[in-house]
């Protein structure tokens, strides 16, 4: 995981169009915390103007709930 994102951190450093202007972020899954890094850990020129998650384990992932299980059978 942190081979990639070091990878798509260099990738988006040396890409020409995040050298002019601030840019956006979005990550899907496990897409979402190589996104995060590139907001918390890459130096480019420009900062993130936002970053979107969606579905990414942030806070990783500690319990799994069963099919069928949820807030309206607790």
């Amino acid at each position: 995981m942190s081979k990639q994102a070091e990878e798509a951190c260099e990738r988006v450093k040396s890409h020409n169009l995040f050298k002019d202007n601030e840019f956006n972020v979005v990550g899907l899954s496990q897409g979402g915390l190589i996104a995060r890094y590139i907001v918390e850990s890459c130096e480019t020129k420009h900062p993130v103007r936002n970053l979107v998650t969606v579905g990414t384990p942030n806070n990783g992932v500690d319990y799994e709930e069963r099919c069928g299980e949820g807030i309206a059978n607790l």
